[in-house]
């Protein structure tokens, strides 16, 4: 969105700031209140010749699915549009900052990017004319269409396909983890941008939707945003069944991201395989002399999930971060439709474990703080570690206010007592007010922001075998006076091929939480979903930004890597242009250390650089060696934070109170390992992006950037 997009005042909506489309709202008496109305209407029915346009329908994500916290689409309807039009949307942020995207309305409907960080919100959608004069307005409320949870699991679902036995009693009575599964969408509603899929674990393509997908092209912006959203780290899963063949088609775009070609089906009945995937007890009730249809998979690139190499059944190719799983046999056909291992079956194709992959019990101070998701502890810690931002405690903010109560009433009521003359009273009372109020604004300025107001994590995530580059980036950015920036995304010598740069909100119901009631305390332009222009910081205090982006990745490390009875041997280069430093190995349960590898060495890893294991290492280098020994681990810096982040649930078994990364669950690659690769994790001084500010990097202190590397790389396995 242009400049001109801006607002020109603190605070204010909208409907504050583009007044003239709708009646202006006052609090005086009736005369007044009625002929504002009656000439706001007449000077809309002289424009609407000219300005004709109305706002017909508004849908809030894909499928009748939207989260907080995670970008989606805003889909708006125009009607009678007259000359080019802009849609522009209005939500508030976890702080009730008001955030704006917009987008052009064509073909008489506009696709507009919304971050949603208030449950309880309000919405406003505005139609702007090409002088930028909104020409037709809409308000909802989110409570008519409630979004998820932050931490929420949902899939999308494209086509008709029976997933409803993903949500059902486990044996034994006990309710798994709900799954929200949207309702069955075509292929032209599927999102332009992979940001529009954000919100989704996992999408499942069925049969009614092959012959609509085969009309993608490779170019298609829906078929660039599914393949972006899997190599972010998205799970896609083809149940086509019969109609598999249709889609599946030798140089078809499909068949290169499944790793695949579907043949025509033919008769099997040998579920063994399947069931032992679906870890069910009942096998499948297949009748006497009963057949069942199976896609015939060939040229499988991936790896088999179940079956046999000559039938397979499910199999599971990688794509960046992510999955591409495909099923051949149609999952609602007779006799898995009954079964009843059917639950576990789905379950294990979404990747949903039964058992949670986090414990929230006590995790020592952060949990004392009511941190129980990691990324809001990783926000906590950034928060505190802004150079020269020295937050109060609860306790010196407690003992202040019961000490400004005993002064205000127990001490007045004392010295008029003592001096025998009630008067006084309406002298000290004030006194005492004006006296708290300036001790709280010297205590304020005594501990000011320093000059790079700003602490950062940073995780790169590199692939070399697909010259791949995934990145994260979570950073406190402060103010020592009150300013509106401009923020944008500085890359180091990476040119990206879709980033985003949004707001970092809490989860939950606590201060600052995006389950908090909604409240407007200012405004906020989003001209692009790369930048934030317009973003309100108050004096002395700091807010959370997050950024996400794809790159290709240029000289990186290069392996030679064999495995043999669960450890690796080979080499590793450095191809990149600085030194790695304290370096870790991970392959499995084992890691390596490797003090130091230069830019263009090769190291050999050898039987002299003894293993640990990967959770031991894990304790001793990053959480303390005596780690396990105490009662609630401390995480109460962001060393300890950023591997539960990283590796959280390979980590998951030995740690006694862990807090839940349900959120960011995507950065997480343990799975990589449980794929049977190694992971080369470094620590780099240097940041690879930064916030800018009008342009311009904010470089972070050495004390408060946190840079983390993790290149993934090839195992093959020894004789």
């Amino acid at each position: 969105m242009s400049s001109g997009y801006r607002f020109t005042q603190r605070t204010g909506l909208i409907q504050s700031q583009l007044a003239g489309a709708g009646f202006i709202r006052h609090n005086g008496v009736m005369p007044r209140w009625f002929l504002v109305r009656l000439v706001a209407l007449l000077i809309a029915l002289a424009a609407a010749p000219l300005l004709a346009a109305t706002i017909t329908e508004v849908e809030l994500g894909v499928g009748g699915i939207h989260r907080l916290g995670e970008w989606f689409p805003v889909r708006v309807a125009v009607e009678a549009a007259n000359g080019p039009l802009t849609a522009v949307v209005s939500a508030p942020d976890t702080e009730g900052v008001a955030m704006l995207t917009s987008a052009p309305a064509e073909g008489g409907a506009a696709e507009v990017l919304c971050r949603l960080g208030r449950r309880d919100a309000v919405l406003e959608i505005a139609l702007l004319d090409a002088e930028q004069k909104v020409v037709a307005r809409r308000t909802m409320r989110t409570s008519t269409t409630p979004p998820q949870e932050a931490a929420a699991r949902c899939v999308l679902v494209v086509g008709e396909v029976n997933l409803e036995a993903v949500n059902a009693l486990v044996p034994g009575g006990e309710q798994p983890d709900k799954v929200s599964l949207s309702r069955p969408v075509t292929a032209g509603e599927m999102p332009r941008t992979s940001w529009g899929l954000a919100a989704f674990d996992a999408l499942v393509i069925g049969p009614s939707a092959a012959k609509e997908l085969r009309e993608l092209a490779t170019d298609d912006p829906r078929f660039v945003a599914i393949r972006q959203w899997v190599q972010l780290g998205g799970r896609l899963i083809f149940a086509a069944g019969d109609a598999a063949p249709q889609l599946l088609t030798e140089r078809s775009p499909w068949a290169e991201l499944t790793g695949c070609v579907a043949r025509d089906p033919s008769p099997q009945f040998e579920f063994g395989a399947l069931e032992g995937f679906a870890n069910a007890s009942d096998a499948v009730p297949l009748s006497a002399g009963a057949t069942v249809n199976v896609v015939q998979l060939v040229e499988v690139r991936g790896r088999l999930l179940a079956g046999e190499e000559e039938l397979p059944l499910i199999v599971s190719n990688s794509i960046g971060f992510g999955d591409v799983v495909s099923v051949a046999i149609n999952l609602d056909a007779a006799p898995l439709i009954e079964w009843k291992g059917r639950r576990g079956l789905l379950r294990n194709v979404l990747g949903i474990d039964d058992e949670s992959a986090t414990n929230t019990a006590s995790a020592g101070a952060l949990m004392g703080r009511g941190a129980t998701e990691l990324s809001a502890a990783i926000r906590e810690q950034l928060d505190l570690a802004v150079p020269g931002a020295q937050r109060p405690t609860l306790l010196t903010v407690m003992t202040g206010l019961i000490g400004y109560l005993l002064l205000l009433g127990p001490g007045c009521y004392f010295v008029v007592q003592r001096l025998g003359r009630p008067g006084v009273a309406w002298v000290l009372f004030p006194l005492v007010i004006i006296g708290a109020v300036a001790l709280a604004l010297q205590a304020g300025k005594a501990a000011p922001i320093a000059a790079a107001p700003i602490s950062q994590l940073e995780i790169v995530d590199v692939l070399p075998a697909e010259k791949f580059t995934r990145g994260a980036l979570f950073a406190q950015l402060g103010s020592n006076n009150a300013h509106r920036f401009e923020l944008s995304l500085a890359r180091n010598n990476l040119e990206a091929i879709t980033e985003t740069l949004a707001w970092h909100g809490a989860t939950g119901a606590g201060l600052g939480g995006m389950n908090s009631a909604s409240s407007s305390v200012g405004a906020a332009y989003s001209a692009e979903v790369d930048r934030i222009d317009g973003v309100p910081i108050p004096t002395g205090a700091t807010r959370s930004f997050t950024a996400k982006w794809l790159a290709p990745s240029g000289p990186a490390v290069t392996a030679e890597l064999t495995a043999s009875d669960g450890l690796v041997t080979g080499a590793i280069t450095n191809d990149t242009k600085q030194t790695f430093k304290n370096a870790r190995l991970i392959y499995g349960d084992w890691a390596w250390r490797i003090p130091q590898i230069a830019a263009g060495e090769t190291i050999n890893i050898s039987e002299e650089l003894a293993p640990l294991k990967f959770r031991t290492m894990i304790e001793r280098d990053y959480l303390g060696a005596d780690g396990l020994s105490r009662q609630a681990i401390q995480y109460d810096r962001i060393e300890r934070l950023a591997p539960l982040l990283m590796f959280g649930r390979q980590l998951q078994p030995s740690l006694r109170a862990p807090l839940s990364n349900e959120r960011e669950r995507k950065l997480d690659i343990s799975d990589q390992l449980a794929a049977g690769r190694a992971i080369l994790l470094v620590p780099i001084s240097t940041p690879t992006t930064r916030l800018a500010s009008r342009a311009e990097p904010i470089t972070p202190t050495a004390a408060a950037t946190w840079t983390y590397y993790r290149y993934v790389l090839s195992v093959v396995s020894g004789q």
